[in-house]
């Protein structure tokens, strides 16, 4: 039992749950359940946790009731709901060894530099992007990993709630390695943006890792030199060329399936040539390069179109919606900036928002841009079913939605930007499923798009998005800010 854990000489401990409000019941359950601190000892946590809170600019915003419970008990929650200065704080506390248990979602096992005596993973499951998932083989390991601290301990241990446990998670070994070279849109645009050639960019893909795990495989992008030998090499066409010969093939095509004007109209060679098209480009990386040719963001030379070039700025979710926005040059930052924040906010959360807002733009209207620029066939990771379609059997509802996007989150950033206090905002739209960290990571996210449109040099407009973007990170995000990056 956890609550025998300290007689066993096995604490600091770390206990996983996959959901937020089950850290805090647990936490809660066992500071009733296990013996209380010494007075000595509640005097210890409490100078030091009252230190931290402060080095972290954390003491203005943790609840007094929390910070009262980890004084009194050595035992504290963790989850992406905290405001960062208080999880940077329950972390230096933990990380000194203050602490007797801290019971934590698995992100407390990423990307954090310490230990302790032991771990325990209290579930087999998390929600996702995608929904419930069981833990995989990296979370596990990760998690587990932490038990062990270097020049203290001989061994570290890891404890399960029962046999069933253990045997479904013990025993787990690493995922294979993927490759990380990214088959996306700002990726390619970047190497366009270089002066890569459609040769050289071939040739960077063929030799990665991706490639090498996938011989079989071929990576060729649609150039002229290559639809030309195919032609040539035929016997009924020899000494026939293709009329794309003064501009990019994957241009002609991409505006003749979009019905624009296109050489294709007029060519003779166009059934057979389009036959080999929609036949040997079939990998990832040419479908990528024919869309970026059918949206707009690469010309009829193979470089970038002026949408392009703020395009390749916005590796963000919606980046590509957004760069076409403003290279229309028909909006206002305030329009974007409403837009950028429905972009950092998944579907599935939920804030609490005014019934009088009316927000600057069309939810159907985006939603029909975004399923056009970032195709599912190709941008398969940024879809989940739809559940609510699903269980109701919908045959009009779509069967999958855009993970990144909540048309609400405008109302919050529309709230933060007017001047509003950081205490009034929170006791407006917070909720149970919908904490002050949340609030944190949504207007980090906002600020990460202000800077991407700074650094896309674009006048006055990327001049205000500056101002903007150190507004947004007025206290107490600029401080939490500093937290975080010291932390990690």
């Amino acid at each position: 039992s956890l609550t025998e854990i300290e007689k066993l000489a096995l604490t600091p401990t770390i206990v996983y749950s996959g959901k937020r409000l089950m850290t805090e019941k647990i936490a809660r359950l066992l500071a009733v359940r296990m013996p209380p601190l010494s007075n000595e000892q509640q005097t210890r946590v409490k100078q030091a946790f009252r230190q931290i809170l402060i080095d972290h600019h954390g003491d203005n915003l943790i609840q007094k009731s929390y910070q009262k419970h980890i004084e009194n008990t050595g035992i504290a929650f963790h989850h992406s709901g905290l405001p960062p200065p208080i999880r940077a704080s329950i972390e230096a506390l933990l990380k000194k060894g203050i602490l007797r248990i801290c019971v934590a979602t698995s992100g407390l096992s990423l990307g954090i530099n310490f230990s302790v005596k032991s771990t325990m993973i209290a579930d087999l499951q998390r929600p996702g992007d995608q929904g419930i998932t069981l833990y995989s083989a990296s979370d596990i390991l990760q998690m587990t990993g932490r038990a062990g601290r270097r020049g203290k301990d001989l061994k570290g241990y890891s404890l399960w709630p029962s046999l069933g446990y253990f045997l479904a998670m013990a025993k787990t070994r690493r995922n294979p390695i993927y490759p990380r070279l990214k088959h996306d849109a700002t990726t390619f645009l970047g190497l366009v943006d270089k002066g890569y050639s459609l040769a050289t960019t071939q040739e960077l893909y063929q030799k990665s890792f991706d490639q090498y795990q996938k011989p079989s495989s071929r990576v060729q992008l649609l150039s002229y030199p290559v639809l030309e030998e195919h032609f040539v090499s035929g016997r009924e066409l020899k000494h026939k060329s293709p009329l794309c010969a003064n501009q990019s093939p994957a241009h002609a095509y991409s505006r003749y399936i979009r019905s624009q004007p296109s050489v294709c109209r007029q060519c003779f060679l166009r059934s057979n040539c389009h036959h080999f098209i929609s036949r040997s480009y079939q990998d990832p990386l040419a479908k990528l390069h024919l869309h970026l040719h059918k949206i707009g963001a690469i010309g009829s030379d193979d470089q970038l179109t002026d949408y392009g070039k703020i395009a390749k700025y916005l590796p963000h979710s919606g980046g590509l919606y957004l760069a076409k926005l403003i290279s229309s040059q028909t909006v206002t930052l305030h329009d974007l900036v409403e837009l950028m924040a429905c972009f950092s906010l998944a579907h599935y959360k939920s804030p609490t928002v005014s019934l009088t807002y009316e927000p600057r733009f069309h939810k159907h209207k985006v939603l029909r841009a975004i399923h056009f620029l970032y195709p599912e066939q190709l941008f398969s990771h940024l879809y989940e079913t739809n559940t609510r379609a699903r269980h109701q059997m919908s045959k009009t509802a779509p069967q999958t939605q855009y993970i990144e996007f909540h048309p609400d989150a405008g109302y919050l950033i529309q709230l933060w930007t007017s001047g509003i206090s950081w205490q009034q905002i929170t006791r407006e739209v917070t909720t149970a499923y919908f904490a002050e960290g949340d609030l944190f990571s949504l207007f980090y996210k906002v600020s990460n798009y202000l800077q991407s449109v700074h650094k896309a040099h674009l006048g006055d407009l990327s001049d205000e998005a500056l101002r903007l973007r150190e507004y947004i990170l007025r206290p107490p995000l600029d401080y939490s800010y500093q937290a975080t990056s010291n932390s990690n």
